[in-house]
């Protein structure tokens, strides 16, 4: 499938900018996310055994701050390599903070596209921060099939933000 914006546009500058260089020191303390992840992380109740997907996740902020207020599982999925890159390098910097000490048991990030999505079963979240707006319709119908095939027997929740 022909991307509407292709990985390779979503470098280094690109996240260095849109983040200013994020300064994971920060991310101590559920005050210290960014606005838009602490209004999306509060759409929700999640449990410590809830698994959730944080698609398009990004630099992984999403999923840090829904680790960190409701110690849930979570996989992060990007189809940007440099994006799974600045998530992992947070993770392994993150995970001698207190309150982040089970945090690689818990959070996992892929590098993937819309076209190979994982195969989940029983996700009770997923979360869409700042994502659809860079998908055409194809592939905002690609991913809600696949979302669809995630849920639990109860349903599933989708977050959006745009």
């Amino acid at each position: 499938m022909t991307r509407s914006v292709p990985s390779s546009k979503y470098d280094r500058a690109y996240f260095e900018g849109r983040y200013q260089i994020m300064d994971y020191t920060k991310l101590k303390e559920l005050n210290g996310f960014d606005h838009i992840y602490q209004k999306a992380g509060s759409m929700l109740e999640l449990g410590k055994t809830d698994k959730v997907v944080d698609l398009g996740c990004g630099t992984g902020q999403m999923a840090f701050y829904l680790y960190r207020k409701c110690n849930c599982y979570i996989a992060g999925i990007d189809y940007s390599e440099v994006a799974i890159n600045f998530s992992k390098e947070y993770l392994s910097n993150l995970k001698s903070f207190r309150g982040y000490e089970d945090l690689e048991k818990k959070v996992r990030f892929l590098w993937v596209n819309n076209d190979n999505l994982p195969d989940y079963k029983n996700i009770r979240a997923v979360f869409l921060v700042d994502v659809l707006e860079h998908l055409d319709n194809e592939e905002i119908e690609l991913v809600l099939d696949k979302i669809k095939s995630w849920k639990k027997k109860d349903g599933i929740y989708l977050v959006i933000h745009t």
